[in-house]
């Protein structure tokens, strides 16, 4: 299936023309994806469109293996705490060589999406990466312990 689009729309259109064909497996892939964040945060479609803005049958479709238009893909990654460009990539909008080199469930995954849209000024930048290291060094102590025992 070929994404026509008027060459005054969005960037978002832009974007999903750049995919001109939707193969089935991408499908499968986000609508299998949303269906276990759906079962993570304990939410039936109704109250997942709630939360996106949609209808609940938008959800349902979505999880039957259709692809989100691109103008949703901020609003999924926002409310599931997800790296936009996973999202973007799993719904075949975007080239998986583009996709994160970290597992965008593993705790490093869940994070990029929320330092990307924070305001980073040189004093939180700063007490975040302390708040880091205190970590890294109770860790580094406690494998220390467990090592001597």
């Amino acid at each position: 299936m070929v994404t026509l689009y008027n060459r005054s729309d969005t960037a978002s259109s832009l974007i999903t023309s750049m995919n001109t064909t939707r193969n089935q497996p991408v499908q499968q892939t986000f609508g299998t994806w949303l269906a276990g964040k759906l079962r993570e945060f304990d939410w039936n479609h109704t109250e997942a469109a709630e939360k996106l803005g949609v209808t609940k049958m938008t959800v349902g479709r979505w999880v039957a293996g259709r692809v989100p238009e691109a103008k949703y893909l901020e609003r999924i990654s926002d409310v599931f705490v997800t790296d936009y460009d996973y999202v973007a990539t799993l719904a075949g909008l975007r080239p998986r060589e583009l996709m994160l080199e970290v597992d965008p469930e593993s705790p490093e995954g869940q994070l990029v999406p929320l330092i990307r849209k924070a305001e980073w000024t040189p004093d939180r930048l700063e007490s975040v990466k302390a708040l880091l290291r205190t970590y890294e060094q109770r860790d580094r102590k406690r494998r220390a312990a467990e090592g001597e025992q």
